[in-house]
């Protein structure tokens, strides 16, 4: 009698009795769960009366059809009811399909009839009969039996359209002859919600002959013929084992009705296991992977088995941390790898009772390490296997909670019982595989290409190109997208507004197969089908319903050639008129014979239509974004329909359909998870999803992930980690519907409507989400705070959930949670391991659940250390736990590439590391030490790392005292070299995010809906989210420790002055660099690089960045008195932003500091006569050389009005230097030679072009300049000067160029050279000073490329102070390109006396990120009439340029002598200061001198000028 449960109280459940079993069906009940009621019910079922048909009274419904479908029949109300016209069904919506069957001569007909609001599609064959006796499931008919409009699909199905016959939908079938059956079995779909409906999991069954038939139509029940007695299979069980069968299968598509035959199968397979004698028990443990069936369709798992520890005894011996960390991990698995568990102390006396035993140390190691138990000790009633012994009675006494805590050990249940300290964690296990690990091995570069599905050879050009080419060159093309078919085919769509204002869509393949366009047009956003307007349908079109018609495509020549001939192709083409009210077109494709249909993935074809109700211009130009939004505005969608999708988008991009790098589309399939995972996208709607379908779409999606990372290199194997972070791992979801049943029959918690358990229970059985983990831990939470609601509510808003949401799920949870006094303890207890179960699937990196998906991966050692971890998580100990963290992971990451448990594993302690850096970046005692294990973190974390690892390796190999609380003015200087670069670095990364991801964000988020808000921090949030953010955390506290030990100010000045003006706040110099300024002005520039020109009128710029002392704006700066500062804190910047169009007087002090005030504009403007203005003239004109008639000279004809300052004073030092002081060979190209050749014949062109050009530079001198440069490296050599430069540079001892290509490369690094004469800054600092262009000349000085170790630069007057009797020299390694372009860093920066060289003083120590490094070859230097004008800065202005390509290194100092070897380095420092004097005594006057240091260490001069 089931009218307790809801049923109406005239229906009656019933069956018949066997005897026997019961008493194994009760230890079933009492395992499963099972509510009382339900086990009088299943005690009583061991026969169904509807197979002995004499024995059920008429109007008799049967419940079920197997036994195996008890439980359901209980719990589901029949849904099936008897009428005089025959059969009726209910069917979703309120509506009902009648079946009735009318017997006429020769055969039956079947009418079907419904009232369902919409279309049907009825699927369909028969089964039975004469003719097919023999055929398992269904057959189909002769084509003459077919009704109107049906179609074959796939050879499996008949499909037949219902017909509309007033207010409902009919349709009759006529079987007669040899088509009869003994039954017509079909299913229904609703194509335009593309839902399939079936009766309970079944298909429906209409009986046509004999007994069944009189049955059906006496009692509208489908009775089936007696059958052999079956085994009772779980339904649960067989739903496992049909989902193992396919994974095992290799997880293919599978249809509707594959689907439900797969069921059956492992059905019939698990009944022929019952009837072999396996226990039903049995099977469940091997669909766990628990236990090995031979011979199944299931793969085979293997067991994980127990270890036994060795039986105690008395022994006290110190035992190392490892070893206490490798035991409590076995014990945490052995225990089931609960949350939070913390084993130490059972660890600690577990050993200790090993070596009281006699074992020593060495033989506990190695029974950990290499267990090996051939006699397992058998569990005994006060202790089970696998779980710690008990303490001792007197240890118990010891120890203030030894009862409680032996007992819940003894249970297999942690303590959790806080204390009233934390205790500190002891130091973490070593690793020897990281102790002995050289960082560089971390070392990731994107040194390859992704490795594509199809070989690079293999791959052909799609037919389609030519198309897709010209759709991308029409500006006519408003909207265009490449589909794929499958089989190698695709589908390219483009819209066009044509000349009239009407709009033409274009569709075309190269689809082997003859296509039939079934389409129709949306009006709106919703995208409904609608019926297009007969003004648009081509030529042949036909309507099929009254929302779409069908066109055919026509079959062209088609424009790709292949073997000489045309690949032909299919067009179909719809026209608009000029106004119309059409938002897009919606299609799918079906082959011209029915049996194969196209759709876009789950979804159909869409295209917007320019010049109607939608904006054309909102929809994306971008392929991928454009799919992605499509899809997310699907009508049905969930998130295991998002899952699908992104593997689907994951294999085109691997196939090489997104291009051959992987970087955008990855980052874009990022962007997409990413804002589903944070909840800014729908997880469920209008589809319900059960839980092991959804593990299947995560399983699917994680393992192609998996793929994508093994396959690729740099910021793609990023994102793709980075993905995997927001997907859980899917676990088994069938668990999350099956226990949660179970705790509530096992707590006897009634489904009943309107309680909080119940409106849980139906979310979870439709649509589990990740908020369910949410969900689950506040229910925990508000359990053990007795039934406290707030707490509830707290923890629901802490983890991201509201009451909103709550609310507005499919199946809402309204009501408040519901508290079971009486079975708190149990329920929490059952709770947990259902979080477990929740954690299992919906979590992506939780630490617990990855360690023990990855147990059978880890080594032993590794165990131990991680054991160590989860004992110590809530330590208030960060660093030891940091430490320990990072080496874990730092094992894991070296193991994880195609292992997707290790991937999780790794991510998970990547978590945990961020949240420990949070929780110790609060305390500044720690700081320098918590910065390497962080720094060694971020370096697994980032794709391109090798900037990282180089800082990493700096850092640990910085002095002792660093890393205490007083280091030494010399130590934190060097630590502040490794703290300059670490903070470019982050700043690089976080422009490199934020570049990559934001624009894909923008596009998405917008075509999502996603609040603005959210959209525009979404790069933000995920560097802030990422580890780089726990390094900038630390590296904060750290910075301004080291500071103040270097003595460092927050200022640089590198040109002091006093200056007045105005503050103006500009993002970079550059950008206002040929501006000029009316009124004295200080600019606050974000970024200065240090090739600008400090613009006209500006007496200040003060920044954040670092530009070089020695750069050229600082070298003009102190030319031109401009004050120039940098400051390496925000808050005195913010402060100046903050006086934007105020006056301030602004200085600097003795000590190095700046201070500034307010000025009145009255004092600003008195001061303009002294501010940054130089009126024409200052200069005079330049004065214009003329050609001595010489392409090339030699050293010892270097002459004024010949060469410039860089060959007259290298000629100049001949003889004049110590010997150990080299000079390069040189020769020069005099002054004129370029405008000489200008007036070559072959140059006429070039020569008219730069004229017209040169008129124009000051409308618009960026751009014109620019194509001077481009219009000048087009001139030609002429032959005589290549014999000159050959035959000069013979003489002169330097190899001149050995054949034609080496020849060209000469030129082309000479022509650079002259045409810099038109550089942007050149150009501006002339104007400035009233010097013309067109007066510039440009003598070119070629010299050996020295293979520079070193580089450096001497001004043997320092330009800081002004003190002439002290040197100031910069280093670098490689050439010295790094010192005066546009490369940040410092170099080694020193000062020395010129009466005491030995006496240096170290400045600043290396943090230049690159070594420009050259073979052994020619390089081509400026050497202008315009760079060395008495009291003109022109140094830097002009390029020059090396003959070969020059190579870019990032250095690693931690192995560099110049700073690892303090010996080395002082040396090196005397020796160049030595140069610098030596050069200066040789000159007469300060000089600005540039060298070079060779590996066997000579020293070179390549140029040397008087220093400005």
């Amino acid at each position: 009698d089931t009218s307790q449960r809801g049923q109406p109280p005239h229906v009656r459940h019933w069956c018949t009795s066997k005897h026997g079993s019961i008493r194994n069906q009760e230890n079933r009940d009492e395992k499963r769960g099972r509510t009382e009621m339900e086990q009088r019910w299943l005690k009583t079922w061991k026969g169904n009366p509807t197979r002995k048909k004499r024995n059920v009274p008429r109007g008799t419904i049967p419940a079920i059809k197997k036994r195996n479908e008890a439980r359901k029949a209980i719990h589901t109300q029949v849904d099936v009811e008897t009428s005089t016209q025959g059969h009726a069904y209910v069917l979703p919506e309120g509506s009902k399909m009648t079946c009735q069957v009318i017997c006429h001569e020769g055969g039956k007909t079947i009418q079907l009839r419904s009232d369902y609001p919409g279309t049907l599609l009825l699927h369909w064959g028969v089964q039975g009969g004469n003719r097919n006796q023999n055929q398992k499931g269904w057959w189909l008919p002769s084509e003459h039996a077919w009704p109107e409009n049906t179609c074959k699909y796939k050879k499996r199905a008949l499909q037949t359209p219902w017909k509309k016959n007033g207010d409902e939908l009919a349709l009759d079938i006529q079987l007669h002859g040899e088509n009869m059956g003994d039954a017509l079995v079909f299913v229904l779909k609703d194509p335009q919600k593309n839902k399939w409906y079936d009766n309970r999991s079944n298909n429906f069954r209409i009986a046509l002959v004999g007994e069944d038939l009189q049955e059906f139509q006496e009692t509208g029940g489908n009775v089936e013929a007696p059958q052999e007695a079956t085994y009772d299979v779980p339904e649960d069980l067989a739903g496992v084992w049909a989902y193992l069968m396919w994974t095992n299968a290799g997880s293919p598509e599978r249809s509707f009705e594959e689907a439900n035959l797969e069921y059956q199968n492992a059905v019939e397979e698990l009944q022929q296991l019952l009837a072999k004698g396996y226990s039903v028990e049995e099977l469940y443990a091997a669909s766990r992977g628990d236990k090995t069936i031979p011979g199944t369709s299931i793969t085979s798992q293997e067991m994980r088995g127990t270890e036994t520890p060795p039986s105690p005894s008395p022994r006290e011996e110190e035992i190392p941390t490892e070893l206490v960390g490798i035991q409590a991990y076995i014990l945490w698995e052995n225990a089931g790898k609960p949350d939070g568990a913390d084993f130490t102390d059972a660890a600690t006396a577990e050993l200790s009772q090993k070596l009281r035993s006699g074992m020593t140390l060495q033989e506990v190691e190695r029974s950990l390490n290499e267990p090996a138990s051939p006699e397992p000790e058998p569990p005994t009633e006060e202790r089970q296997e696998g779980l710690p012994t008990p303490a001792s009675a007197e240890e118990e006494r010891a120890s203030p909670d030894s009862a409680e805590e032996s007992t819940k050990l003894e249970a297999g249940v942690p303590s959790q019982k806080p204390t009233s300290e934390p205790q500190v964690a002891p130091p973490p296990p070593s690793l020897a595989s990281t102790q002995n690990l050289d960082m560089r091995e971390l070392i990731r570069k994107p040194n390859r290409a992704p490795k594509s599905l199809v070989p690079e050879s293999a791959k052909k050009k799609s037919p389609l190109e030519p198309y897709v080419a010209e759709a991308a060159a029409n500006p006519a093309c408003q909207w265009r997208r490449l589909f794929n078919l499958g089989d190698k085919a695709s589908l390219f769509v483009a819209a066009f507004v044509q000349e009239d204002g009407s709009t033409r869509v274009d569709m075309v393949s190269d689809c082997n197969v003859d296509l039939v366009a079934h389409w129709g047009v949306s009006r709106d956003k919703r995208r409904m089908w609608e019926l297009p307007p007969l003004t648009m349908a081509p030529p042949g079109t036909t309507t099929v319903n009254d929302i779409a018609m069908e066109t055919d495509f026509v079959p062209t020549k088609g424009k790709y050639e292949i073997g000489g001939k045309l690949v032909p192709t299919q067009t179909c083409s719809f026209t608009l008129p000029a106004k119309h009210d059409i938002a897009g077109l919606i299609w799918v494709l079906r082959s011209e014979d029915k049996t194969r249909w196209w759709k876009d993935g789950d979804s159909n074809f869409r295209a917007p239509v320019p010049g109607g109700v939608l904006d054309i211009s909102s929809v994306s130009d971008d392929a991928m974004v454009q799919v992605i939004a499509d899809a997310e505005n699907s009508g049905a969608w969930t998130l295991m329909h998002r899952y699908n999708r992104v593997s689907d988008l994951l294999d085109d991009v691997m196939s090489g359909q997104y291009g051959k790098d992987w970087e955008d589309p990855v980052a874009k399939l990022f962007v997409w998870l990413r804002f589903s995972s944070t909840r800014q996208l729908t997880w469920q709607r209008n589809y319900n999803t059960q839980p092991r379908i959804l593990s299947a779409a995560q399983e699917r999606l994680t393992q192609k992930i998996v793929e994508a990372y093994e396959r690729s290199s740099g910021e793609a194997k990023e994102w793709a980690r980075q993905m995997l972070a927001c997907v859980g791992r899917g676990g088994e979801g069938q668990k999350v519907r099956d226990d949660i049943l179970r705790i509530m029959h096992k707590h006897r918690i009634p489904e009943l409507k309107g309680t909080w358990m119940e409106e849980w229970h139906q979310k979870l059985h439709n649509n589990t989400t990740p908020d369910d983990v949410a969900i689950c831990e506040a229910y925990i939470a508000f359990l053990e705070e007795n039934g406290d609601n707030a707490t509830y509510w707290r923890v629901l808003s802490d983890m991201g959930v509201s009451r909103e949401r709550l609310e507005s799920f499919e199946r809402p949870i309204r009501c408040e949670p519901q508290d079971f006094p009486e079975k708190r303890a149990e329920l929490i207890s059952d709770f947990r391991e259902y979080l477990s179960v929740l954690k299992a699937v919906h979590s992506a990196a939780d630490l617990t659940h990855s360690v023990s998906a990855a147990g059978n991966m880890l080594s032993e050692e590794l165990k131990g250390l991680l054991g160590y971890v989860l004992a110590n998580r809530e330590s208030p100990d960060v660093h030891h736990l940091l430490e320990a963290s990072v080496n874990a992971r730092t094992v894991v990451h070296t193991m994880m590439e195609g292992h997707r448990d290790l991937m999780y594993l790794d991510l998970a302690l990547e978590g945990l590391v961020r949240s420990l850096a949070e929780r110790g970046a609060g305390d500044q005692r720690y700081s320098s030490q918590l910065l390497g294990p962080l720094l060694q973190n971020l370096c697994l974390s980032v794709a391109n790392n090798e900037e990282f690892v180089y800082c990493l390796m700096s850092w640990k190999g910085l002095p002792d005292s660093v890393f205490t609380d007083y280091p030494s003015q010399e130590d934190a200087l060097k630590a502040m070299a490794v703290v300059d670069r670490l903070r470019r670095a982050l700043a690089n990364l976080s422009e490199v995010v934020s570049q990559r991801v934001q624009p894909a964000a923008e596009s998405l988020g917008r075509a999502f809906g996603v609040e603005e808000w959210n959209i525009q921090l979404f790069a933000e949030e995920t560097i802030r989210g990422g580890s780089a953010f726990a390094v900038s955390l630390v590296l904060t506290q750290i910075e301004t420790m080291l500071r103040n030990a270097a003595k460092l100010s927050a200022w640089q000045v590198i040109s002091p002055s006093h200056v007045l003006g105005v503050v103006e706040v500009v993002p970079n110099l550059q950008t206002v660099q040929e501006k000029v300024y009316e009124i004295p002005t200080i600019l606050v520039s974000e970024d200065v690089t240090g090739e600008e020109e400090v613009p006209e009128g500006v007496v200040g710029v003060v920044t954040p960045s670092a530009p070089d002392v020695l750069s050229h704006v600082a070298v003009r700066a102190r030319n031109m008195k401009v004050f120039l500062a940098t400051c390496y804190e925000r808050s005195p910047i913010d402060q100046l932003s903050s006086l934007q169009g105020e006056g301030i007087s602004i200085q600097s002090t003795a000590s190095g500091e700046v201070t500034y005030h307010k000025a009145s504009m009255d004092n600003v403007m008195a001061g303009k006569s002294g501010s940054n203005s130089v009126s024409n003239g200052d200069f005079g004109a330049l004065e214009v050389p003329s050609w001595c008639g010489e392409y090339t000279l030699m050293m010892d004809e270097f002459a004024p009005g010949k060469v410039g300052a860089k060959s007259k004073n290298l000629a100049s030092l001949r003889g004049k230097l110590p010997e150990e002081i080299n000079l390069p060979p040189s020769v020069t190209l005099p002054f004129g030679t370029f405008e000489t050749i200008l007036d070559h014949p072959d140059n006429k062109v070039v020569k008219g072009d730069l004229e017209l050009l040169l008129e124009k530079v000051r409308h618009a001198p960026i751009e014109t300049l620019a194509a001077c440069r481009s219009t000048a490296v087009r001139v030609s050599i002429p032959g005589e000067l290549k014999s000159a430069l050959a035959s000069t540079m013979k003489k002169a001892g330097l190899q001149w160029p050995g054949n034609r290509e080496r020849w060209e490369e000469a030129f082309a690094a000479l022509k650079k050279v002259w045409a810099s004469k038109y550089n942007d800054r050149a150009y501006f600092s002339m104007k400035k000073v009233g010097l013309k262009i067109s007066d510039l000349r440009m003598a070119v000085l070629v010299q050996r490329v020295v293979p520079a170790k070193y580089a450096f630069v001497v001004h043997t007057r320092n330009p800081s102070t002004g003190n002439d009797e002290e040197i100031y020299a910069e280093i670098v390694c490689g050439l010295g390109e790094t010192l005066v372009g546009n490369y940040p860093g410092r170099p080694l920066a020193f000062v020395a006396r010129k009466d005491d060289l030995h006496q240096i003083l170290i400045e600043s120590y290396p943090s230049k990120s690159l070594g420009i490094f050259c073979p052994e070859s020619l390089i081509f230097r400026s050497d202008s009439n315009g760079e060395d004008l008495d009291g003109y800065a022109g140094a830097g202005l002009y390029d020059s340029v090396t003959m070969d390509r020059t190579i870019e290194n990032q250095v690693d100092y931690s192995a560099e002598p110049l700073v690892t070897d303090e010996k080395f380095m002082y040396d090196l420092c005397f020796r160049i200061a030595s140069v610098g004097k030596a050069i200066e005594d040789a000159l007469g006057t300060a000089q600005d001198i540039e060298g070079v240091v060779e590996s066997n260490g000579e020293i070179t001069v390549v140029q040397t000028r008087p220093q400005v």
